[in-house]
């Protein structure tokens, strides 16, 4: 039984189709559409826009959390966004 509650934390499950995916995977597939509609402005791959993106599914601290584990971050402290190198 404990087993299912940490997965209830790792996972999000779609209200339409019920289908599980980890918040990983989520916020990188976020991330990986707001590059396609935003591919000249790689600006726009912030936090705040994941998260807008999201329409608020998860919290920023999670979100930058992941993207900085799978990104590169650009710019000074207050102003950032992130990147990634191919």
């Amino acid at each position: 039984m404990k087993k299912n509650k940490e997965l209830v934390y790792l996972e999000i499950e779609c209200r339409k189709c019920g289908v599980r995916e980890t918040k990983t995977k989520v916020i990188l597939r976020a991330a990986y559409h707001i590059r396609i509609l935003y591919f000249d402005y790689p600006q726009m791959l912030t936090p705040r826009n994941i998260y807008d993106f999201m329409v608020g599914m998860m919290g920023i601290t999670s979100i930058k959390k992941i993207m900085n584990k799978h990104y590169d971050k650009v710019g000074g402290i207050n102003k950032y966004y992130y990147k990634r190198y191919l």
